[in-house]
């Protein structure tokens, strides 16, 4: 993987300056694409100062290695892929674009405030980038493939799914890091089973469309596991299922076609009762 970082160029004209024009001329595609899909508002809520912005770069930059090492272990090619590191708006934790021909997994680093988010989330955004990198019709184009809610549970299932493979984790760890205590896990959890036949329903009537409106791959509400990541669970327990079925390992997974997959997941779909 071959590493850029802009942390200190925001440090050197954001902080006190409030250049945020110059910064964003640094790599304006990424930014452009950033504030496009996943932050609604340019720097609102950034209080971090320069201490805390370099101590959640370095986190960052420390597991990249060894992360490597593991796609490594499992045969997984990462070396063609670029990280861009930057600091953001504090929502999403990154994601992966095609910067014309350049495969770019994007990380703002102020969203990693412990060692384990950093290790699992790192390692769940770069399954991304590889997965779009071998099967590119994964990928999306504007607002309405981005929200069609069969590429998103694949898409998120397999970062889950491959994401506790390569680091060898727990399905918690993998879905949620540190982020829920034991207890709060298990509730969450123990509430996604109890309302997997609703689940599945709506995730089969609404496969094939765009949805916006649905909450259940963001953080809204945690009283309501419709607002609060429940397609993670949804995505990472059809891919799991998949897996195993038809015997399909991570290269497998990475490079099967879209409509093929989409089908194995309907199938799996149907059976939740």
């Amino acid at each position: 993987m071959v590493v850029v970082s802009l942390v200190e160029e925001f440090i050197s004209l954001c902080l006190g300056q409030s250049k945020w024009k110059d910064y964003e001329q640094l790599y304006p595609e990424i930014f452009d694409h950033y504030f496009r899909y996943w932050c609604p508002s340019k720097w609102d809520g950034q209080s971090l100062d320069t201490e805390a912005i370099r101590a959640r770069a370095h986190r960052v930059t420390q597991v990249l290695d060894p992360i490597e090492s593991q796609f490594r272990l499992w045969q997984l090619d990462t070396s063609a892929l670029k990280i861009v590191l930057f600091v953001g708006g504090n929502t999403s934790n990154g994601h992966a674009f095609l910067d014309r021909d350049q495969w770019v997994v994007w990380i703002p680093v102020e969203t990693y405030r412990t060692d384990q988010l950093a290790r699992i989330f790192i390692t769940h955004e770069v399954v991304h980038g590889l997965h779009y990198s071998l099967t590119p019709e994964f990928y999306f184009s504007d607002e309405s493939s981005k929200n069609h809610l069969g590429r998103q549970i694949i898409t998120e299932g397999v970062a889950t799914f491959l994401t506790a493979q390569v680091l060898g984790v727990s399905d918690r760890d993998a879905l949620w890091a540190d982020y829920l205590s034991a207890e709060k896990y298990n509730l969450w959890l123990q509430e996604c089973q109890r309302r997997t036949p609703e689940l599945g329903a709506m995730c089969r009537s609404r496969f094939l469309q765009s949805t916006p409106e649905l909450g259940i791959f963001k953080i809204i509400d945690p009283t309501d596991i419709l607002t609060f990541r429940a397609g993670y669970f949804v995505g990472l327990s059809l891919v799991q299922n998949v897996s195993e079925k038809e015997k399909l390992g991570p290269t497998d997974l990475l490079t099967l076609d879209r409509h093929q997959f989409e089908k194995f997941v309907l199938r799996e779909l149907k059976a939740w009762k």
